[in-house]
Protein backbone atom coordinates (compact mmCIF):
# COMPACT_ATOMS: atom_id res chain seq x y z
CA UNK A 1 0.00 0.00 0.00
CA UNK A 2 1.32 3.44 -0.90
CA UNK A 3 0.63 6.70 0.92
CA UNK A 4 0.35 9.13 -1.96
CA UNK A 5 1.22 12.37 -0.17
CA UNK A 6 4.79 11.32 0.70
CA UNK A 7 5.35 8.06 -1.19
CA UNK A 8 5.66 5.94 1.95
CA UNK A 9 5.17 2.25 1.18
CA UNK A 10 3.54 -0.20 3.60
CA UNK A 11 3.78 -3.93 2.85
CA UNK A 12 0.85 -6.16 3.73
CA UNK A 13 0.93 -9.89 4.31
CA UNK A 14 -0.85 -12.46 6.41
CA UNK A 15 -3.34 -11.09 8.90
CA UNK A 16 -2.53 -7.46 8.05
CA UNK A 17 -3.79 -8.10 4.52
CA UNK A 18 -7.00 -9.63 5.88
CA UNK A 19 -7.47 -6.65 8.21
CA UNK A 20 -6.82 -4.10 5.44
CA UNK A 21 -9.31 -5.81 3.12
CA UNK A 22 -11.87 -5.99 5.94
CA UNK A 23 -11.61 -2.23 6.37
CA UNK A 24 -13.06 -1.66 2.90
CA UNK A 25 -16.38 -1.49 4.73
CA UNK A 26 -16.93 -0.12 8.24
CA UNK A 27 -16.38 -2.88 10.82
CA UNK A 28 -15.70 -3.14 14.52
CA UNK A 29 -12.43 -4.58 15.81
CA UNK A 30 -14.36 -7.64 16.98
CA UNK A 31 -15.73 -8.21 13.47
CA UNK A 32 -12.25 -7.84 12.02
CA UNK A 33 -10.89 -10.25 14.60
CA UNK A 34 -13.56 -12.80 13.64
CA UNK A 35 -12.43 -12.58 10.01
CA UNK A 36 -8.78 -13.12 10.96
CA UNK A 37 -9.63 -16.16 13.09
CA UNK A 38 -11.82 -17.52 10.29
CA UNK A 39 -8.94 -17.18 7.82
CA UNK A 40 -6.30 -18.42 10.28
CA UNK A 41 -8.01 -20.95 12.63
CA UNK A 42 -4.76 -21.64 14.52
CA UNK A 43 -4.62 -18.04 15.76
CA UNK A 44 -5.91 -17.50 19.29
CA UNK A 45 -8.76 -14.96 19.27
CA UNK A 46 -7.19 -12.75 21.95
CA UNK A 47 -3.95 -12.59 19.94
CA UNK A 48 -5.89 -11.79 16.76
CA UNK A 49 -7.75 -9.00 18.55
CA UNK A 50 -4.54 -7.44 19.89
CA UNK A 51 -2.86 -7.73 16.47
CA UNK A 52 -5.88 -6.11 14.79
CA UNK A 53 -5.94 -3.32 17.38
CA UNK A 54 -2.21 -2.65 16.94
CA UNK A 55 -2.39 -2.67 13.13
CA UNK A 56 -5.42 -0.36 13.05
CA UNK A 57 -3.65 2.02 15.46
CA UNK A 58 -0.67 2.09 13.08
CA UNK A 59 -3.02 2.83 10.17
CA UNK A 60 -4.65 5.64 12.16
CA UNK A 61 -1.28 7.09 13.14
CA UNK A 62 -0.27 7.18 9.47
CA UNK A 63 -3.58 8.72 8.35
CA UNK A 64 -4.41 5.66 6.26
CA UNK A 65 -7.84 5.08 7.85
CA UNK A 66 -10.34 7.12 9.82
CA UNK A 67 -12.62 6.14 12.68
CA UNK A 68 -16.27 6.37 11.81
CA UNK A 69 -18.48 7.37 14.69
CA UNK A 70 -21.38 5.03 15.45
CA UNK A 71 -24.41 6.77 13.94
CA UNK A 72 -26.78 5.25 16.49
CA UNK A 73 -24.79 6.75 19.37
CA UNK A 74 -25.06 10.27 17.93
Amino acid sequence: MLRVDDGAYFGLKGSSKVIWEALSTPRSLNEICDLVVEKYPDVVREVALEDARSFVQDLLANDLVKVREDEEAA
